[in-house]
């Protein structure tokens, strides 16, 4: 082989071997923005989770004040 032969095949082994390592940075790139995207959701997801339970201790509040009320109009009426 000529020199010219092993430089062009050198040169094709380091450009294949740069292409190769910028698949593998967008694909580590990618994985990481999809885990943060995941991440975020889970956040959300808490945060939804949370303020529901938030409504529906408010909504058993009320209920019991209710009750509560119902009761008293009631032994009021009673007496």
């Amino acid at each position: 082989m000529e020199l010219r032969e092993l430089e062009a095949m050198l040169k094709a082994a380091y450009v294949s071997k740069a292409h190769q390592t910028q698949m593998a940075e967008r694909a580590a790139i990618k994985s990481e923005e999809r885990a943060m995207d995941i991440a975020a959701a889970n956040v959300m997801m808490e945060q939804v989770r949370r303020e529901e339970e938030a409504e529906r201790q408010k909504e058993y509040g009320l209920y019991l004040r209710m009750r509560k009320y119902q009761q008293e109009v009631k032994h009021q009426m009673e007496v």
